[in-house]
């Protein structure tokens, strides 16, 4: 819509008038341009939170900025219980100078791979392999995660099932069934601790 006065400054001239049509296709194209624009970033937040892959992205000094569905629900807290604390404190202890190593390699606009335990809301251990790559212009990291194996198994002990936190995942023998065997068959690496 033309604003007040507008169109007396256009008819007021042959030389705006003439204007006119690129003025009008200009405003088109951006518009155009904008949509595009809106509609791939639409389409980048949908994959990215609907992905089944774990997804992470956090500041180079451990701050959690964004995680999706897939992390939330693998580790049992929301996004904003992650982004209340830097991930770092969630590493299990024994992994804690693995990770550290990592994090040193992203500082310097690297990537990392690592497996490690994290801490879930329930207050077992699960074990993750972290593939992430640094963009230190934007001081982020970027982070996809494989659950690579629950470190958390149920044992029977005296007749009553006993939750235990492994130091290390299960071996193929210690799953329930067949599972561990599936698994192997199947070409999926069983971590060792």
């Amino acid at each position: 819509a033309l604003k007040h006065g507008a169109d007396d400054y256009i008819l007021k001239s042959a030389k705006h008038l003439a204007r006119l049509p690129q003025a009008v296709l200009a405003t088109v194209e951006r518009r155009r341009l904008r949509e595009e624009r809106d509609l791939a970033l639409e389409e980048a937040n949908r994959f990215f939170d609907q992905s089944p892959e774990l997804l992470l992205i956090a500041d180079l000094k451990f701050g959690v900025r964004r995680v999706n569905q897939a992390f939330t629900q693998a580790t049992g807290y929301t996004a904003e219980d992650l982004q209340a604390q830097p991930w770092m404190e969630r590493a299990h202890p024994e992994d804690l100078a693995q990770a550290v190593a990592a994090a040193e390699t992203l500082r310097t606009g690297g990537e990392a791979a690592i497996e490690c335990r994290y801490l879930c809301k329930d207050g077992t251990y699960r074990w993750f392999k972290w593939h992430v790559r640094a963009d230190r212009p934007r001081g982020l990291a970027y982070a996809g995660l494989g659950l690579a194996l629950s470190a958390v198994f149920v044992r029977e002990t005296h007749g009553h099932a006993k939750h235990e936190a492994a130091s290390h995942p299960p071996a193929p023998g210690d799953l329930p069934g067949d599972l561990g065997t599936d698994l192997e068959a199947s070409g999926l690496r069983v971590l060792k601790g």
